[in-house]
């Protein structure tokens, strides 16, 4: 509270990590064309692997069906790869792999275990079959339960 405390009275803009999951949530009036671009960026941002990358979006469900819409083509759109042109790579790269070879395990089992649970997989879901290396496609899903 003092770090926010200082930043007001300065009006030094300020990120907390305060926990939760990394939710990114807006209100019910929001214009959708103006918040896609932070979603796309929080969420895909270094592959989603920061300390403050958005993990889960809380949508009003006046808003679901349209944000569906609007992000799913968005997100179906980002070209994974490696972006180095030392690697041959020409660098027409959006995202690229995860670190760690094991964590596609895990991201995996938690998207089976979703769907499993009676989330809707819109885009996604599974390892990019057509790049080499840990690379899991860019994936939406929505209905999650808390569970």
């Amino acid at each position: 509270r003092k770090v926010m405390e200082s930043a007001v009275e300065n009006l030094t803009p300020v990120i907390l990590e305060l926990g939760g999951k990394d939710a990114m949530v807006f209100r019910h009036d929001c214009d959708l064309k103006e918040i896609l671009p932070f979603v796309m960026r929080g969420c895909f941002q270094n592959a989603g692997q920061n300390c403050v990358g958005v993990e889960r979006v809380l949508v009003y469900e006046s808003l679901h069906d349209e944000f569906v819409k609007q992000v799913v083509p968005k997100v179906r759109a980002i070209r994974q790869g490696v972006p180095l042109a030392a690697c041959g790579a020409d660098g027409k790269v959006d995202c690229g792999s995860m670190i760690m070879p094991h964590q596609m395990d895990i991201v995996q089992a938690l998207v089976d275990d979703a769907v499993k649970k009676g989330a809707t997989l819109h885009c996604g879901g599974k390892k990019n079959p057509n790049v080499d290396g840990q690379f899991f496609e860019p994936t939406v899903l929505s209905g999650v339960t808390p569970e």
